[in-house]
């Protein structure tokens, strides 16, 4: 199961959320007349059959965790078959049990197999799920995208996906404080990724450690590189030297975010 793949299961997920949002005001109940519930139940359908998919892409045997994690998903999913068409309530709710299953359980194992089964070894990231619970689901996904960025050889892409990465933590690490008026502008523009460091380590809002403090530079710099130079490209070697100093300084912010 590729990205794309991934993604969609993602998309399908918030678009059978969407729909419930938008169905039957009024009532509680899912009505058959409404043409909400037919796209409800044409979703669910899909949802059911991609998850079948997934168990026999990941046989038991050969990866135990995934078809694990998998089957479960499943599981919930033919529930929410079964009880079909239901009170609208519930089925938001097990809509929401369905995405922590797959954001929390699913899609990291299945990453986890990609990563066991990639060519090149190493990670720029950590992708334990504890990590992203309550966070953005965007920065988990730019997570996901620097790793494999990396592990698929195109070192200038990871090197400005980490300074995109540098940058959303940043603010929201901010708006998580409540300090949101010290990344901003008197018109409430956010400050460029320079200002943003140089206020950080001036200020340090977040209680970050030294170590994290230096590492702020060093990957806007690179990120910049990958960007901006026409005549040198990032190389494999700039990624492995600032490795540790991207885990080290992401992790923290990331708590903080």
């Amino acid at each position: 199961m590729g990205p794309r793949d991934l993604a969609g299961m993602d998309e399908l997920l918030e678009e059978l959320g969407q729909i419930l949002n938008s169905s039957n005001p009024g009532s509680d109940a899912l009505q058959y007349e409404d043409p909400k519930t037919k796209e409800f139940r044409e979703r669910l359908a899909e949802l059911r059959k991609e998850s079948g998919q997934l168990i026999d892409n990941f046989p038991r045997d050969t990866f135990p965790l995934v078809a694990r994690a998998i089957k479960e998903f499943s599981n919930r999913v033919n529930v929410l078959v079964v009880d079909f068409p239901g009170s609208i309530t519930r089925h938001k709710q097990s809509i929401e049990e369905l995405k922590t299953t797959w954001f929390l359980k699913v899609k990291p194992e299945i990453y986890r197999v990609e990563i066991a089964l990639a060519v090149t070894a190493g990670l720029v990231l950590p992708e334990d799920p504890s990590l992203f619970r309550g966070k953005d689901r965007y920065i988990r996904e730019i997570v996901f995208e620097v790793n494999r960025s990396f592990r698929n050889g195109a070192y200038c892409g990871c090197s400005v996906l980490m300074r995109r990465l540098l940058e959303t933590l940043i603010i929201q690490a901010h708006e998580k404080a409540g300090t949101v008026a010290m990344a901003q502008d008197t018109h409430g523009h956010f400050y460029k990724l320079e200002k943003l460091i140089d206020d950080t380590i001036a200020n340090n809002p977040f209680r970050l450690t030294r170590n994290a403090l230096e590492a702020l530079p060093k990957l806007k710099r690179i990120g910049d590189w990958g960007a901006h130079n026409r005549n040198v490209l990032v190389r494999e070697t700039d990624i492995e030297d600032i490795k540790m100093d991207a885990r080290l300084c992401f992790e923290e912010l990331l708590r903080h975010a």
